[in-house]
């Protein structure tokens, strides 16, 4: 688990909260039900990837305080 990945989720996270919050106020401006559907299944999609990127953040973080500790 890279450090790296953990930052890639995390940018991805952002871009899709961004989409999110436009689809959103598409979605009130216009007052569609469906685009709500749109709204809280990205929403749903982002918070996975922020979980993710929180779990590879976390177990990267583990992997490396036990490789430091045996040195």
């Amino acid at each position: 688990m890279h450090p790296n990945l953990a930052e890639v989720l995390y940018w991805a996270f952002l871009w899709i909260a961004a989409i999110v919050a436009l689809l959103g106020l598409a979605a009130w401006i216009t007052g569609s039900q469906a685009s709500w559907i749109g709204v809280s299944t990205f929403l749903a999609v982002a918070a996975a990837i922020w979980l993710i990127g929180r779990l590879t953040l976390w177990l990267s973080v583990l992997k490396h305080g036990r490789t430091r500790r045996q040195r």
